[in-house]
């Protein structure tokens, strides 16, 4: 098998890595959202100079949770590139997915670095 003509034009396996991109950063956004609505509906009050989240667990979950989420859909992006490369598919799609997925996730552990550095 010849590796040296990638085709990109397949409809359905543009959709379907799409969906899965984009159905892994909704599922690690609306974890995100709940952990907000969870710290929302704390009574504790943080100090002013503090942020919205002010709880050492909260920042924890907020910084981890959401980013796990990512990181297992990334590493799933990719090993569905390896399964489609070797059924002969178009998996420079699917690598695609995996590098949009893998972005993201460097992104959100970067954006939320600073509270696992406290």
């Amino acid at each position: 098998m010849t590796d040296t003509e990638k085709r990109w034009y397949d409809p359905n396996t543009v959709r379907s890595a799409s969906i899965y991109a984009i159905s892994v950063i909704v599922v690690a956004l609306l974890a995100m959202g709940a952990i907000l609505a969870w710290v929302g509906m704390d009574d504790t009050q943080c100090p002013p100079d503090s942020g919205f989240v002010c709880d050492d667990t909260q920042q924890l979950l907020l910084a981890l949770v959401p980013a796990g989420i990512l990181l297992v859909g990334t590493i799933g992006g990719f090993v569905r590139t390896y399964l489609v490369w070797r059924d002969g598919g178009r998996w420079p799609i699917w690598q695609a997915a995996g590098w949009v997925l893998m972005v993201s996730t460097l992104l959100y552990i970067t954006m939320s670095a600073s509270v696992l550095m406290n």
